[in-house]
């Protein structure tokens, strides 16, 4: 291929991806709500409408979400070593199309990384239900980074060094640690991997800032007699649930 076309191609590439690309919401009407128990953890990130509070809140737009639990009723999973505990694995994950390829996701995926951290444990895919093509390919990148010399993410192990799930208990049965009894079924499962972020604390600001952002606007709410903190909690969860059902349907198997 010649120059020029190599050139041409280049660009038509950039265009399409441009294309594609979707918009960044208002840091200062980007929300955060954050729900976290021992056990599992769930962040729905939002941005609020302009105008009137209830224009705020009637305009308001889901821009992703990821939920997230311990494995640990599961097996070891990639544990032993002092300090560490079974792996979290992603239950859902999505990032609605208006907001896509600008950060969002990666954002999501880090406040994942860092729940996991806190817990002393990796990260890995859903390992009841599978994933999806995007959510394989993301952990792929993971994966490939982790390969890397300069990394960003990381394969977790057990202390006789098994760095990869055992789903039966028969691959290394010297080695419990790696043991993990999970449903999913390996044409739909995104990574054999726990993996961990490196630095997982530097979401910590945008999470702190957005979160403080759910505060305000769910303050703004209740002293207008508009709806209470359980309501919104209520609103906020169903507004996702439609945001995560319509990019689940409209993914490619």
């Amino acid at each position: 291929m010649s120059k020029q076309k190599l050139i041409m191609e280049g660009w038509r590439r950039f265009i399409q991806e441009a294309k594609e690309r979707g918009v960044r919401a208002d840091d200062k009407r980007t929300c955060l709500y954050v729900e976290i128990e021992p056990e599992n953890a769930y962040f729905i990130l939002y941005e609020t409408g302009t105008g009137s509070p209830q224009q705020q809140l009637l305009n308001l737009s889901i821009i992703g979400s990821v939920n997230l639990e311990s494995l640990e009723d599961s097996g070891p999973c990639i544990s032993g070593k002092p300090g560490e505990n079974p792996s979290w694995h992603i239950l859902s994950i999505h990032t609605n199309e208006k907001y896509r390829s600008v950060g969002y996701g990666s954002f999501l995926y880090g406040c994942a990384f860092l729940i996991a951290d806190q817990n002393g444990a990796g990260l890995t895919s859903d390992k009841y239900a599978g994933s999806k093509p995007e959510a394989k390919a993301k952990w792929s990148s993971f994966e490939s980074d982790a390969s890397s010399y300069e990394q960003t993410y990381k394969f977790r192990q057990t202390p006789d060094g098994s760095h990869m799930f055992d789903y039966d208990g028969t691959e290394t049965p010297n080695d419990p640690n790696d043991d993990c009894d999970v449903s999913v079924e390996q044409s739909t499962n995104a990574t054999n991997f726990s993996i961990s972020h490196k630095d997982p604390e530097i979401f910590e600001d945008s999470i702190v800032l957005y979160e403080a952002n759910h505060g305000d606007f769910v303050d703004l709410l209740a002293s207008n007699g508009i709806m209470t903190e359980k309501e919104f909690e209520k609103f906020i969860q169903e507004a996702d649930f439609k945001s995560f059902q319509g990019a689940y349907d409209n993914a490619s198997d």
